[in-house]
C-alpha cells in the first residue's frame, strides 16, 4: 500500500536502485527504477513485460500513445511537500460514446495518469486532464467498496472515515501504457471509473478494472508550479501548449479553420459559424452543425487580460471561447460565458450576467451539505452560501475553441449560490449532467476591471454592463420610489411574457455538453 502525501522520510535525490533486462520481444534494454515494480512497457516495441526472476516475460502489447501535447514526460522529476519523485510510467485513457457502447467505437477525449515513484519507495499517480492536476495515492478501504452499478452522481458515501459525494461515473478504456508500472495494465478493457469529492477538497477514485477487487485512491489538487518539476518536454509550444499550425477546411463551407489549443475538441468556423467536432482528430471524419442564432462577444476572442480569479493570484488569461447561454427556471434569462486559458493554470470562466461579472474555476472538492441537488445552504472554506436559483441551462450560440465536445440540445441542471455576510460577493455553482456533478467557485469582478484588464477600446467599453449598485436607504424621493415600484412590477411581469429575468448569474462549467474539468480523472 502506498503512503499518503507527507508521510515517510524525505530525500532530495531520486530513486537510486535500478534493474535492467533485455526485452523478450525485441532485445532492447528495459529498465526498472524500483525493485518493487513488476511491470514495464518496452520503449522500442511497446511490449508489456513482467519480471520473472532475473528475466522478463511478455504478456501483451500496448497501442501507440496519442500525442496530446502534454508538458509531462517520463523522467521528469519534482517534489511534493519536500518529497522527491520521478515520473516513471504513464497510462492513457479514453472516454466517450464509442467507449460506452462497447469499446470499439471512437473516443471523445483522453486523459493521462502518470506513475510517480517517490524517493522513499512510495508510488503515486499524477492525474492530468485539461491542464489541471491531482496527485493521488492508493489506500486500503476500511470497508468493501460498493459495486459500480450501485453508484450515481450526487450519491453520498462513507469511506475511510470521511463523507464523499459521487462526482462522476465514466465508462473508460485504457488505450496505451508507457514505462514502469506497479501492476499489469488492463489494456483494451472497458470499465467504470468513479470520482468522489469531499469537503476537505480531496478527490477519491474507485477503479473497477477488476470489478471483484476495485482499487481506491485518494489525492489532492496540485499546481505544476508548486511541484517544482524539472525535465519537462522541450518542444515548440510546449511551454504554452499552443499549436502553431493545425489547419483544415471547414466541412460545411470549406473555409480554413486553424485550432490554436492542443486539447481542443470543438471549434467554430469563422466564416459560417458552424461548430466542428474535433474529438476524432483532424485526420478523422469531421462533423459539423450550423447555428441559427448568432451573438457577438463584448470581449473579442484572442484578447488577453490580467485577472485574479477564484483565489488565484493575478494571471494573464486569454479568451479562447464564447457562449451565449439561456436558463429556464423561474422565468427565462440569458448570460454570456467566456472561456479563458492560461498555459500554467489551464482554464477559467468569465460570466457576464444580470448580477455583474463573475470569474469562475471548477473545484476539486464539494461544499459541506452539497451532496443533494436541492440543498438550500452549503458551506465552503468557512463561508455559508445560500441557494439563489435553480434552472435548466443550455447554449444558444458558441464561438471559438472548447476543451469539451460541443453537443446540440443538451440541457444541464444548475443551482447557483451566493455567499453571506462579508462574503456576499462570492459565488458557488452546481452543474449536473446524467453522469457528472461539477462544483465551481467564483466571485464578482468590477466591470471597470474587466474593461481595463482586456484593454477594451471606447466603443467596446460602452457595451460592458456596469456593476449593480446597492440602493441607499436614505434620502429617497417620492419619484424614486415610484420608479422603483414600476421597475419591480416590470420585472415581475417580464418572465410571464417570455422575456429576461433579473438576478441570475448562470454557471461556470462546460454547460454546452461534454465533460467539465474538476481536476481529477475523467
Amino acid at each position: 500500500m502506498a503512503q499518503p502525501p507527507g508521510s515517510g522520510p524525505t530525500n532530495p535525490a531520486g530513486p537510486q536502485r535500478h534493474w535492467q533486462a533485455p526485452c523478450p520481444n525485441c532485445g532492447a534494454p528495459v529498465e526498472f527504477q524500483s525493485a518493487a515494480s513488476p511491470v514495464a512497457v518496452c520503449s522500442f516495441c511497446r511490449s508489456t513485460v513482467v519480471r520473472d526472476g532475473e528475466s522478463l516475460r511478455k504478456i501483451g502489447e500496448s497501442a501507440e500513445l496519442f500525442d496530446d501535447h502534454t508538458p509531462l514526460q517520463l523522467g521528469a522529476s519534482g517534489q511534493l511537500q519536500e518529497r522527491a519523485f520521478t515520473l516513471v510510467g504513464r497510462l492513457q485513457y479514453g472516454y466517450g460514446t464509442g467507449v460506452e457502447q462497447g469499446g470499439d467505437g471512437k473516443i471523445d477525449g483522453s486523459w493521462n495518469e502518470w506513475h510517480a515513484l517517490f524517493a522513499d519507495g512510495a508510488s503515486g499517480w499524477l492525474s492530468e486532464d485539461n491542464d489541471q492536476y491531482v496527485m493521488a495515492f492508493d489506500v486500503r478501504p476500511d470497508a468493501p467498496l460498493p459495486p459500480a452499478e450501485s453508484l450515481r452522481p450526487g450519491l453520498r458515501l462513507g469511506l475511510i472515515a470521511k463523507q464523499w459525494q459521487v462526482a462522476s461515473l465514466v465508462r473508460t478504456k485504457l488505450l496505451a501504457a508507457q514505462g514502469e508500472l506497479p501492476a499489469p495494465p488492463a489494456l483494451g478493457q472497458v470499465y467504470t471509473v468513479a470520482d468522489l469529492r469531499n469537503a476537505q477538497n480531496q478527490v477519491a477514485t474507485i477503479d473497477y478494472a477488476d470489478a471483484a477487487h476495485p482499487v481506491l485512491s485518494v489525492g489532492l489538487s496540485v499546481r505544476l508550479a508548486d511541484l517544482r518539476l524539472r525535465g519537462l518536454r522541450e518542444e515548440p509550444g510546449a511551454d504554452t501548449k499552443m499549436l502553431a499550425s493545425r489547419g483544415f477546411p471547414c466541412p460545411n463551407c470549406g473555409a480554413p479553420v486553424a485550432p490554436k489549443l492542443a486539447g481542443t475538441l470543438s471549434i467554430s468556423c469563422n466564416a459560417c459559424h458552424s461548430v466542428i467536432d474535433l474529438s476524432q482528430g483532424i485526420g478523422g471524419e469531421l462533423q459539423a452543425f450550423e447555428q441559427r442564432q448568432r451573438f457577438k462577444p463584448k470581449i473579442p476572442l484572442g484578447k488577453s487580460g490580467v485577472l485574479a480569479i477564484a483565489g488565484l493570484p493575478p494571471l494573464s488569461w486569454q479568451v479562447v471561447g464564447f457562449a451565449q447561454r439561456r436558463g429556464v427556471g423561474n422565468g427565462t434569462f440569458t448570460w454570456a460565458d467566456y472561456l479563458l486559458y492560461n498555459a500554467a493554470e489551464g482554464f477559467a470562466f468569465l460570466n457576464d450576467t444580470e448580477d455583474g461579472w463573475v470569474g469562475w474555476r471548477t473545484m476539486t472538492g464539494v461544499p459541506e451539505g452539497g451532496g443533494e441537488r436541492g440543498a438550500n445552504v452549503v458551506g465552503w472554506n468557512g463561508v455559508r452560501y445560500r441557494l439563489t436559483d435553480s434552472y435548466l441551462a443550455e447554449a444558444l450560440y458558441v464561438e471559438g475553441e472548447f476543451y469539451w465536445k460541443v453537443q446540440q440540445g443538451q440541457r444541464l441542471r444548475n443551482a447557483d449560490y451566493s455567499g453571506t455576510g462579508a462574503a456576499s460577493g462570492r459565488r458557488l455553482s452546481r452543474e449536473e449532467s446524467d453522469n457528472e456533478v461539477v462544483w465551481s467557485q467564483g466571485g464578482l469582478i468590477p466591470a471597470s476591471s474587466i474593461a481595463d484588464a482586456f484593454g477594451l477600446p471606447p466603443e467596446l467599453r460602452r457595451l460592458i454592463r456596469p456593476d449593480v449598485a446597492p440602493t441607499s436607504g436614505s434620502n429617497i424621493s417620492l419619484s424614486t420610489v415610484v420608479v422603483i415600484v414600476l421597475i419591480l412590477l416590470l420585472l415581475f411581469l417580464l418572465p410571464r411574457c417570455g422575456g429576461y429575468g433579473g438576478g441570475y448569474y448562470g454557471t461556470a462549467g462546460g454547460a454546452y455538453g461534454g465533460y467539465s474539468s474538476g481536476g481529477g480523472h475523467k
